[in-house]
Order: structure tokens, then C-alpha cells, then sequence
């Protein structure tokens, strides 16, 4: 593990699926001690974990394809874990465009709040030696599973409050096809217990 080194795991179908925007905003960063890992498949959360068994870093930061950073997003993350050490994962405000539009909103962190709903993406800053591996059995809300089990065992975030980052949705894509959310969102609440 390299001290101060972000592992940048990008998990796409193929390298031709990676938006040129995405890889444009990484080249872009003000912050640039990081590494990138391509985790080609068509299993999302088997290539972030793939990736991450890879990864050097002492921060890791899942970078989907159709993501388009802020220039000084990665500094922001590494900056606010830094300043706090108690907090195991940095995440921000960020934008929608395309299929779905608006500003995503998160909040300070809150483990009752997050037992309710997940306000935390995936695109955030995690300590390496914290992450505990997505899980690859479900459908959708990995991220929301791995926060929760991550808070489970004493884990917490640290919030920065600007938007640092903007998603582009297409149609058809898992944010947009809500035909099992409901199903789903059960089989969250029965993993970890939450109440109706």
C-alpha cells in the first residue's frame, strides 16, 4: 500500500464503453497521485472488487464510466480524509444530466438517516484497509449495502459539501428502470434489519 496513492478502479463492459469525458476529467485533476485500474466485465461489482484486489493505494475511488469529475474532486476527497482520520470515506454533493437531471443532494453523516435511505454514492473516497468488498449477489444498492455494513462496524463518513461531480443517465440504465426497486429495496432492509 502506497501512502497518499488514490486507486482509481474503473469497472466498464469494455475500454471502448469508457465516455471520453470520463477519462478526460481524470487527466484533468489537480490532484495527481493516483493510479488507474480498467476492470473489464459485465458484472459491475465483480470488476470494482477485481479492481480493488489490484489496487496500490491507500485511498480507493470507484470511478463509473459515465462519470465526469470536477477538477479538484480527488483533492477535495483526499484532502477532507486527511484532515480527518477518524472518517473512513470522503462524499460529496453531486449533479444528474441526461435521462434523469438535478442536483443529487447528500448531508452530514448520519447512521440512523442512512438506515432510512442511501445518500451516499459510490463515487467516494475510501480508506483501502476499511473497504469491505461490494456485494457481488445483489441486483442494485450495492453502495448503499457496502455503507451500511461499513457503519455496521464502526465506520463513518465525512460529508464535503459541494457537488464534485456530474453523472450522465441514460435510458434503460439500472437508475432509470425501476421495474424491481421495491424488490430490492426489501432485500436491503432484510439484510440489515431496517424497519419498515
Amino acid at each position: 500500500m502506497q501512502k497518499g496513492l488514490i486507486s482509481v478502479i474503473i469497472p466498464c463492459k469494455d475500454r471502448d464503453s469508457i465516455k471520453p469525458f470520463c477519462l478526460a476529467s481524470l487527466d484533468n485533476q489537480s490532484f495527481q497521485n493516483f493510479e488507474v485500474i480498467i476492470e473489464e466485465g459485465t458484472q459491475v461489482c465483480v470488476n470494482r472488487n477485481k479492481g480493488a484486489s489490484k489496487a496500490q493505494g491507500e485511498y480507493l475511488f470507484f470511478l463509473d464510466n459515465d462519470i465526469d469529475l470536477t477538477p479538484d474532486c480527488l483533492y477535495r476527497m483526499y484532502t477532507a480524509l486527511e484532515k480527518h482520520p477518524d472518517s473512513d470515506f470522503a462524499y460529496c454533493h453531486f449533479m444528474k444530466v441526461g435521462a434523469l437531471k438535478g442536483l443529487q443532494q447528500s448531508r452530514e453523516w448520519d447512521y440512523e438517516a442512512l438506515r432510512k435511505q442511501n445518500y451516499i454514492s459510490t463515487m467516494s473516497l475510501v480508506r483501502a484497509e476499511k473497504f469491505l468488498r461490494f456485494n457481488e449477489n445483489l441486483k442494485r444498492f450495492h453502495d448503499w449495502d457496502m455503507w451500511l455494513r461499513m457503519a455496521e462496524g464502526g465506520s463513518h463518513g465525512i460529508f464535503i459539501s459541494e457537488v464534485l461531480f456530474t453523472a450522465v443517465y441514460e435510458e434503460g440504465g439500472i437508475s432509470t428502470n425501476k421495474e424491481n426497486y421495491a424488490e430490492c429495496v426489501e432485500i436491503i432492509k432484510n439484510l440489515h434489519n431496517l424497519s419498515p
